[in-house]
């Protein structure tokens, strides 16, 4: 049984073939096996250790477990999805650049770290954030589903999902995440939103970086407010 955050996940897969980026001990992709969401899944684990184990837990399943880093050990137009999880944004980041040419139409990414830097890569790549769910667990987990929207890779293209908000706390906080949330105080973005904000007014001397930070929770919160769809 998958975890909440990993559940959400595996909520936003259906797909003949589906890659799973780092799956550590392959619930995820042993779950989409055995619940039927795809018929086929590479799993690509960048260590001898973990491959073993995901050889172990997916045996007897339609699986293929390659050992490489990133995308590097599938072909383009080898699989129809991909999901990357669990991993700090600048290197879901750095893998999602690293082999443009290999990325499938359909992403679905969960960055314990870096949110905005997610959603920036996509945006700026012709990904459209089609699907959010922001998952509480030990942390606030953001999923997000992505869908390509051209064929040519690492060509900006408009996002429907960012009409009628502001741009940079929806690339940061989700904009399907902050539409979600509206009119919803007891929302985990709204509890998330609160947390921030106690925190990093309780700093006597704010950085740029906790300064800009702030600005944005501040923007987010004001749009949840008086935002009318």
């Amino acid at each position: 049984m998958l975890d909440a955050r990993l559940q959400a996940v595996a909520d936003f897969i259906t797909a003949d073939c589906h890659a799973d980026i780092g799956s550590d001990h392959a619930n995820l992709p042993h779950a989409l096996l055995t619940s039927g969401r795809v018929k086929k899944i590479i799993v690509v684990e960048k260590t001898s250790g973990p491959v073993r184990n995901s050889q172990r837990r997916l045996s007897g399943l339609n699986a293929d477990v390659r050992l490489g880093d990133g995308f590097c050990p599938i072909k383009p137009s080898e699989v129809d999805s991909a999901s990357l999880c669990g991993m700090g944004g600048d290197l879901i980041v750095r893998i999602l650049r690293e082999f443009p040419d290999r990325l499938p139409k359909r992403l679905v990414l969960q960055p314990n770290t870096n949110w905005g830097g997610v959603r920036t890569w996509a945006f700026k790549s012709a990904f459209r954030v089609i699907g959010e769910r922001l998952i509480v667990g030990r942390m606030h987990y953001p999923v997000i589903n992505l869908e390509r929207a051209t064929n040519t890779f690492n060509t900006e293209s408009s996002d429907p999902a960012y009409e009628r908000m502001p741009l940079e706390p929806a690339i940061e906080f989700g904009p399907r995440i902050m539409r979600s949330a509206l009119g919803d105080p007891a929302s985990p973005l709204h509890s998330f939103l609160q947390t921030q904000l106690e925190r990093l007014e309780s700093i006597p001397v704010r950085d740029d970086s906790s300064q800009r930070y702030l600005d944005l929770v501040h923007s987010a919160l004001n749009w949840l407010t008086n935002a009318i769809e």
